[in-house]
């Protein structure tokens, strides 16, 4: 089987590339700077692609020949010249899949949890109108939504730990919601088992989080390796929202208008996909601690 991971080098997109390749699938990654690509598994073959670009369903057809399965993990933070929330998650994915439902492959769409059209961020209005577009195209086509993830090299997961060990929590008054904090690694698994399974297992949409649930005060505590216990200071809302905005203008820090918004209500896997992620990976996910940024290597990923 042969699968293009778009997006191959960002934080999903290596967690989904380095499963396939231990399982001996051939993958080409495709990702905008192809030089500084960080992968070490050298059979993967790495293209360069300028994915904001392909607006229109005949732009895809050049790249996509040969391939069984698309798997699109392109994401971006924050907008940066021509490379719009616009044109990154709703006008290119939505092309994307058309081709794919064409040329007959089986498509996979990594977005979010927590996306909906009463937020007023670009961040989640544009990944929203993205979805619901792949939503109306037939075919084998799976948008994989997951919740907040942990991992090695991720920037907002290095952030959120890095910011667990200071002496005081600054913590959005608004930031009320759940969460289901989930592994990296057990998101690449389980977009790995949808890339392979039967046409009849594919779902049209899965929604995938861990186990446990908590407010984002209660999870800087779990990341929390300092026994003292940290001072806790809520901030105002227009405070947070001020410097999100500010946060945004500079590109500083993980913490973006969008994600503010995200905080403000729960973001669970709905009541169908409570146990989704556990039956993908044939296992319970790793469990959240301050350790689990590097799950256990002796035996790998098990957490029983």
């Amino acid at each position: 089987m042969k699968i293009l991971v778009l997006g191959g080098s960002g934080f999903i997109g290596q967690a989904v590339v380095e499963v396939l390749a231990e399982r001996g699938y051939e993958i080409t990654i495709a990702t905008r700077k192809p030089l500084n690509h960080p992968f070490a598994h050298k059979a993967c073959v790495v293209k360069k692609i300028e994915f904001h670009r392909l607006r229109r369903v005949s732009d895809w057809p050049g790249y996509l020949s040969g391939f069984d399965v698309i798997v699109n993990c392109v994401g971006i933070l924050r907008e940066r010249w021509k490379e719009t929330f616009e044109s990154v998650y709703h006008e290119v994915p939505a092309a994307l899949a058309k081709a794919c439902s064409r040329l007959k492959k089986r498509f996979i769409h990594v977005t979010a949890l927590g996306l909906t059209q009463q937020a007023q961020s670009r961040f989640i209005l544009m990944k929203r109108l993205g979805e619901k577009a792949i939503e109306q195209i037939e075919g084998e086509i799976c948008i994989v939504r997951p919740s907040l993830l942990d991992g090695k090299d991720g920037f907002g997961a290095g952030w959120l730990r890095r910011v667990a060990q200071w002496p005081i929590h600054f913590i959005p008054k608004c930031a009320v919601g759940k969460i289901a904090p989930m592994h990296v690694r057990d998101l690449g698994e389980a977009i790995a088992a949808l890339c392979v399974c039967s046409v009849e297992a594919l779902p049209t949409s899965i929604e995938f989080g861990g186990e446990k649930h908590y407010q984002m005060s209660q999870y800087l505590d779990v990341l929390r390796i300092k026994k003292a216990p940290p001072i806790k200071f809520s901030l105002p809302a227009c405070i947070v929202r001020s410097c999100a905005h500010i946060f945004d203008l500079l590109h500083l820090t993980p913490l973006s208008w969008g994600h503010v918004e995200l905080m403000r209500r729960d973001n669970l896997p709905r009541q169908e996909d409570t146990f989704a992620l556990r039956l993908w990976i044939g296992r319970r996910p790793i469990e959240i601690d301050a350790q689990s940024i590097r799950p256990n290597t002796t035996h790998p990923y098990r957490n029983d």
